[in-house]
Parts: C-alpha cells; structure tokens; sequence
C-alpha cells in the first residue's frame, strides 16, 4: 500500500478526532451517570484497542482494498479537526465592542480542597485556580436605543465538588461584586456534592445586584438533588426563573426574563410581554429557542469553554449537539445576541489554556450606522454564528 506509514497516521489521527466528537454529542444527552459511564468506558475501550488493531492490520496480509477502504474511513475522522481549526480562526464576536479582563490568581492562597479528582488539580500548567474577571460591552440588535446601559454579571458552573476549597468562591464573589452589577444571572451547575449545601449561603447567596439575581440550575444539579439545591438557592436570595418568566424594572427599561433547563429538567416557557427578552439557558444547544422567543440577550454555560483549549485549535471537548461551536463566547443569530461563559468550576479540576471565568456584560444598542435593516442583515451574513 503506498505511504502507508502517512495513512496509518491520519487513521489513527482521525479515529481519535471522530471520537472526541462522539462524546461531545453524548454529554449533551439527558442521560444519568450511570449511562454515561457505560459510554465512557465504551468508548475507551474503543480508543485503546482500535488503535492497536490498526497498526497490527497495516503491516499484515490482510486484504488489501478492504484495509485502504477501512483506513480512508477512518482518516476522515481528520475533518473534525479541520473543522476546529476553520471554527477557531474564523469565529469574530461581532456584537462586542469592547472587551477586557484582569486575571485574579489565586494558585498561592487559596487551597486546592479535597474534590473526588483533585490530583488532576496538580496537572503542570493547570488554571483551576486562576479567574479572569472579564467585561465585555454587547452591542444588541434588540435593545432600546432610549434604555440606559445595563450591567449584568453572567455566572455559571460552579460546581462546588471540594476542588477549590470554599475560599475560591468567596475570592470570587468579592471580585463580582467589585464590578457593580445591575442584576445577576446564574446559568446553572452548582452542586456536585449535596454535603457542600452549606456553601451557598456565604457564597452564591453573598453575590450584589442592584435590580435582582436571577438562576436556574443544571445537569450536574438535576443528576444531584434538584429540588432540594432549588429551595437553598431561593433561600440564599436569588429568585428562580426555570420554567417561567419574570418582570423586572431596571430604570425605566422593563425586562422579561426566562430560563431553560432543557434538556434535563422543565419546560422552555414563551415569552407574552413587550418587554426585552433576556433567555437564562444553561446549554447553548438551547440557543434556538431563545432566538424564536426574540430574546436580546441570552446567557448559557455548560461547556466550560473546553477546559483544554490546544494552540492554533481550540477546544476538543465540549458537552453539546453543536460540539465545540459555542464553547465560549460571543455569538449572534437573527438579532440574538448569546454569551456563553467558561464557569467557575468543573468535575474535573484541569484547565489549560482555559481559565474559569465571571463576565460583566454591558448591554447597549447598536449604533445608527449599523441599525438599519441592511447593516443588520450584513452583520448577521459576517457572523459564523448566524449560520
């Protein structure tokens, strides 16, 4: 078989790509731990013996237009990659107009805990323990030209598993409430643990919003005790908008806003007033939904930006149908703008290149020369994420 050893690399290649895709699109499943589990192993199983098997068939007698039709199979595992490499190096956040961040390290004073994984926590070159404190200004197609800007800090997955210890989240919530929110949206994945319960008082529940703070919950909690994490978070404060919508009135601008624990839990409610829409997801596979309710923004977290991000490349890894399309960031459909953020925490202590994230999003109407229906229809013909 000509350049063999090259064909037997992009199959191997290849087979490992179409697989880390594979997983994605199970984890984006309303499947229990156990289910998953028995996923996982299979698919590890495969990972370790396929490989093997691959080397052994290329240099055996084995029939050869089978072994070249099996290994071209294999080999086109390699547009995953491909794909990632297309995605990470055309993607442009379009509707922001300005970004920055301060990175908190809190590597030296904070203590890594005693999560079911926290060796993975001693990986070199590991973030865990790292924040970036990011404010982002959106221009949305959707809001007001009258209203006021509105600063809403976006948090999601915390994940409160023992790795970092409760410290880190407390050093959190004193940088969030340095950034002078309006209101507060949590996207869900909170608990790990229900012994870690007592954490949400001092933590989650000391977190500062002017106007209100509004969360809904998600897969890890629903694989949890849901509606025991649902009665602490409302206790700590915050006002639960799973299922449903609520008014709120942020100077002058009246807001509904709704959330979605879909696939897991509830319902995706519709939205019935005038108001601008703000959609509470916890997965961006739920994107559409907010953009068929007209929402202006929509926030969501679950994929932890990938957690390992690979130079050039991005991330491999992200829990949902869209695979890593929106494993973080910015993205606009037809007038929606959705902030996907990197959350907190994670089951799993590792981040490279990745570090757990808390966003203040400023909220501002798109400037005259670009709101017409023209500079609309061109922005959204720009954006890969209007596709």
């Amino acid at each position: 078989m000509p350049n063999q050893p090259l064909l037997l690399l992009a199959a191997l290649l290849g087979h490992g790509f179409a697989w880390a895709a594979v997983i994605n699109r199970v984890h984006s499943q309303p499947w229990r731990c156990r289910t998953l589990k028995r996923w996982r192993d299979a698919i590890v199983a495969v990972n370790v013996v396929a490989p093997l098997l691959l080397v052994w068939w290329a240099y055996t007698d084995a029939a050869e237009p089978l072994r070249t039709v099996v290994f071209a199979a294999l080999s086109l595992g390699l547009l995953t990659l491909l794909g990632a490499i297309v995605q990470h190096w055309t993607r442009a956040e379009r509707a922001v107009a300005e970004s920055r961040s301060t990175v908190l390290d809190l590597s030296d004073s904070v203590a890594i805990g005693d999560g079911p994984i926290v060796r993975l926590a001693g990986v070199p070159r590991n973030e865990v323990r790292q924040i970036d404190v990011a404010e982002k200004t959106l221009q949305l197609p959707r809001w007001p030209r009258d209203a006021a800007p509105l600063r809403v800090l976006h948090l999601t997955d915390w994940h409160f598993t023992g790795t970092p210890d409760r410290t880190f989240y407390g050093r959190a919530v004193e940088a969030a409430n340095e950034l002078d929110a309006d209101l507060a949206l949590f996207s869900g994945d909170l608990i790990d643990r229900m012994d870690l319960l007592p954490w949400i008082k001092p933590t989650l529940g000391q977190v500062k919003a002017r106007h209100g703070r509004l969360f809904i919950l998600g897969n890890h909690d629903w694989m949890q005790q849901p509606d025991a994490i649902r009665t602490a978070v409302a206790d700590a404060g915050w006002d639960d908008v799973a299922s449903q919508t609520r008014i709120v009135d942020v100077d002058g601008t009246r807001l509904e806003i709704g959330g979605s624990e879909r696939p897991w839990m509830g319902t995706e409610p519709s939205f019935t007033s005038d108001a601008v829409r703000i959609g509470v997801m916890h997965t961006p596979d739920r994107f559409a939904w907010a953009v068929a309710e007209g929402c202006a923004l929509a926030v969501a977290g679950h994929n932890h930006g990938g957690q390992v991000r690979l130079p050039g490349v991005g991330p491999l890894l992200s829990p949902a149908r869209t695979g890593t399309r929106y494993a973080s960031g910015v993205f606009e459909r037809r007038g929606t703008v959705m902030h996907v953020g990197r959350g907190l925490g994670a089951l799993h202590p590792l981040r490279i290149r990745c570090r757990p994230e808390i966003t203040l999003l400023t909220l501002t109407a798109v400037p005259n020369d670009d709101a017409s229906p023209g500079g609309l229809a061109a922005r959204a013909e720009r954006s890969p994420a209007s596709a």
